[in-house]
C-alpha cells in the first residue's frame, strides 16, 4: 500500500508548515509460518515509528499499537492462516506524529516453506500474546452445554468460579498460570442466570453474567 500524505500544521502566525511525513511503500514479506516482516521507506527526520496491527477476521478485532525503535522494519509473530491489517506512523524529532499510512493486508500462510532466518530474534517484534483479550470473554452466551472462557492467566494461583444468581457456588476449577482458553461443562445446570468470576489472592479480577438455556 502506498501513501504520500503529509501532516500539515499551522505556525503561530497562521502560515502552513510541513510536519511529519507519512511512511511510504509499506510492504510485508513472510519469514516463517508464524512470522512476517513489515518494511517501509525511512522518513527523513524520523526518530521512530508506530505500527498498529489487528486480525480483522478473528474474534478479537481491536488494533494494538506499538513503538518501533529500530525501524523502518517490524516483525509480526502470530497465528497462522490469518489475515492481518496494519499501518505505520512516523514519530518526528519535535515529538509530532504523522497520520497512519493506508491500511495494508497480509495473509500469514501456515504452509509457508520457512526461510533460513525463520528462528532469528528481531529487535522490534509484536508477539501473539499482545492480541489476547485484556478482559475475560465467555462464549457462547447464552450457553446450552460447553462454555468457552478466553482469558490469559497471569496470577498463581487463579480460580474460575461459577455461582447461581442467588450466590450459591456451583462449580470451580483452578487455572494454570499462562493458560488462555478454559472450558466449563454447563450441560447439567438449570436454566437461568449465573455469575462467572476469576479470582486470585482473594480478589475478584474478572466477572461476567452467563445465561444458561435448556
Amino acid at each position: 500500500s502506498l501513501s504520500n500524505s503529509i501532516t500539515v500544521e499551522r505556525s503561530d502566525n497562521g502560515e502552513i508548515c510541513q510536519a511529519c511525513q507519512v511512511p511510504n511503500n509499506v510492504e510485508a514479506n513472510q519469514i516463517s509460518n508464524t512470522r512476517f516482516a513489515v518494511e517501509w521507506d525511512a522518513v527523513p527526520g524520523a526518530i521512530g515509528y508506530n505500527i498498529r496491527v489487528r486480525l480483522p477476521k478473528s474474534r478479537f478485532k481491536r488494533y494494538i499499537t506499538r513503538r518501533v525503535r529500530f525501524g523502518p522494519r517490524a516483525v509480526i509473530t502470530g497465528p497462522r492462516n490469518q489475515v492481518y491489517e496494519f499501518s505505520v506512523q512516523t514519530i518526528c524529532a519535535d515529538g509530532s506524529t504523522s497520520s497512519f499510512s493506508d491500511i495494508s493486508e497480509f495473509f500469514l500462510d501456515g504452509g509457508f516453506n520457512q526461510k533460513n532466518n525463520a528462528n532469528e530474534i528481531f529487535e522490534d517484534e509484536i508477539r501473539i500474546n499482545e492480541f489476547e483479550p485484556a478482559e475475560m470473554d465467555a462464549f457462547p452466551n447464552p450457553v446450552i452445554d460447553q462454555l468457552n472462557i478466553n482469558y490469559r492467566v497471569a496470577e498463581n494461583p487463579a480460580m474460575l468460579t461459577l455461582y447461581k444468581i442467588t450466590g450459591e457456588q456451583v462449580a470451580s476449577k483452578q487455572l494454570a498460570p499462562g493458560s488462555l482458553l478454559h472450558q466449563l461443562d454447563m450441560s447439567g445446570y438449570e436454566q437461568g442466570y449465573y455469575l462467572l468470576t476469576i479470582q486470585a489472592r482473594g480478589e475478584v479480577l474478572q466477572r461476567k453474567r452467563i445465561v444458561k438455556l435448556e
